[in-house]
Formats: structure tokens, C-alpha cells, sequence
């Protein structure tokens, strides 16, 4: 799978944790705090972008901004309700957190650990929103699992295709030579192993041709991205010649290519 598609994966599980704490964070902290609680957190969120100058009581929650305040907080108001196991999950998604915001690789590993924990944390605030990961995580999960599948039963169906290719063309062969028996007897036998040679080679050739590769791939020799059966980029290289830059004139194709390491006078 690609990195792009691990990152994604992190980016939503971390607009979940969002959407699935705020209620939680916000309600201990009025709890314990009573009406000041938004001037008690005012100091673990120093940058300008968590605060609304038009309301008091209005903070511009993210991932980072309420993980931090449950660090910070957590013997005054969280430990109340939350055992030490969440607090080690805080810590952890606060890693994970800042590994994706410098765009720091995540493998499978890493994201299914990242969604996992998430959903670990907003089981035990009771969230409504852990139902989203536990269906983000089967999707991870079945990508990583879909092409291992996908190869399976390619090979599957190969295996089935040898065998009717060989049925087919080993019941054609013994029907010819049988054929030619039954009409002229043993004057048939040149024949009849030309025919069983011939048969075995096409039987041969059939084995030996790689399937052709359908849908979104890179192209082996280019490197670019194709949709059909044949590269149309190969297609339009002919050996000898190069493609020329936007910069320079349409050459006669029956004249040599110049030298593009050659001054022009």
C-alpha cells in the first residue's frame, strides 16, 4: 500500500478523535474547572489559532490541542474517570500526531497502531464515534489483505485455464491422429507425430504466455502510469531516436538526429 494511503488513514482517524473527544474533554473539564475552565487551559494552548475573540468559552479544538490538555491535565480532571492504560494512549497518539504533521512515514504497522489506540481511547470516554474506526480499521485491513487475495485467485484461476488448455488441445491432438488412423491406417504414423508435435508446441506456447495486466499499474520500461494493455508511450519511442525538447524544431525523420552536445553555429 502506499505511503499516501497510510497518511490518509492517519488523517482521518485523527478528525474522529477529534470529533469524539471534544464532548468528553470539554464536559470534565467544566466539571472540575466550573465556568473557568477555558482560562485554566488557556496556558497549554498558547498559539492564537485555539482561540475566538468573539466568545470567552470557545475554543478551536484539535487532535493536538485536546490530547495536550489531557496530558497536562490529567491528575487534576481525566485520572478521575480514566485509568493509567488511556493515559499511555494520550501519550502515544500525541507521538503519532506529531510524527503525520512533519509528514513522517506511517507502514501498516504504524496506522493500524494509530487507529487502534484511537479507537481504544473513544471506547473508553464512550464515544459514539468508535464504531467509524472499527470500520476504518477492517478497511485497512482488507487493503493490505485485498491484493495477497486478488494474487490468490489469479493463480487459481491460471491453474484451471492450464488444465483446460491442455484438455483441450490433448483431446484435439488424440482426435486427428485417431482420425488419420482410422482413414489410412499405418501410413498415418509420419503424420501423426507431426500432428502430436505440433499440438504439444501450441500446448507449449499457451503455458509459457504471460497473462495480460489489467487496470491502473506502472509501466515496467517508462515508469509512467498506463490504464490499457500496451504502454502507448513505449509505443510511440522508435529505437534510435530520442524525443525532442519543446525548444527545438521538428527535424526531417530521413535525416540523422543532431547532437544535442554540439554548439549551433
Amino acid at each position: 500500500m502506499p505511503l499516501s494511503d497510510h497518511q490518509e488513514h492517519v488523517t482521518r482517524a485523527l478528525e474522529v478523535l477529534t470529533v469524539g473527544l471534544i464532548p468528553f474533554v470539554e464536559g470534565e473539564l467544566r466539571a472540575v474547572y466550573q465556568t473557568s475552565w477555558t482560562e485554566q487551559i488557556r496556558s497549554n494552548l498558547r498559539e492564537q489559532r485555539y482561540q475566538t475573540p468573539s466568545s470567552q468559552n470557545a475554543i478551536h479544538w484539535d487532535a493536538l490541542a485536546l490530547l495536550t490538555v489531557m496530558w497536562d491535565h490529567w491528575n487534576t480532571v481525566f485520572r478521575r474517570k480514566l485509568s493509567p492504560l488511556e493515559r499511555s494512549l494520550v501519550g502515544e497518539l500525541r507521538d503519532f500526531r506529531n510524527r503525520w504533521a512533519h509528514r513522517g512515514n506511517f507502514d501498516f504497522d504504524d496506522t493500524y497502531r494509530t487507529l487502534d489506540s484511537v479507537s481504544r481511547l473513544l471506547k473508553a470516554v464512550e464515544s459514539d464515534e468508535v464504531h467509524v474506526l472499527q470500520s476504518q480499521k477492517r478497511e485497512l485491513l482488507e487493503e493490505l489483505f485485498g491484493d495477497e487475495v486478488n494474487a490468490n485467485t489469479q493463480r487459481q484461476l491460471s491453474a484451471r485455464e492450464r488444465w483446460k488448455v491442455i484438455t483441450v488441445n490433448s483431446f484435439c491432438g488424440m482426435l486427428l491422429v485417431c482420425t488419420l488412423f482410422w482413414m489410412w491406417g499405418p501410413k498415418a504414423w509420419p503424420f501423426g507425430v507431426v500432428i502430436s508435435f505440433g499440438m504439444g508446441y501450441l500446448t507449449f506456447k499457451s503455458l509459457t504466455v504471460d497473462p495480460p495486466v489489467v487496470g491502473i499499474r506502472e509501466c515496467p520500461r517508462c515508469r509512467k502510469i498506463i490504464y490499457s494493455l500496451t504502454c502507448p508511450y513505449c509505443e510511440k519511442t522508435v529505437v534510435g531516436t530520442r524525443t525532442p525538447r519543446p525548444d527545438e524544431k521538428r527535424q526531417d525523420p530521413h535525416l540523422p538526429l543532431s547532437n544535442p552536445d554540439e554548439d549551433v553555429a
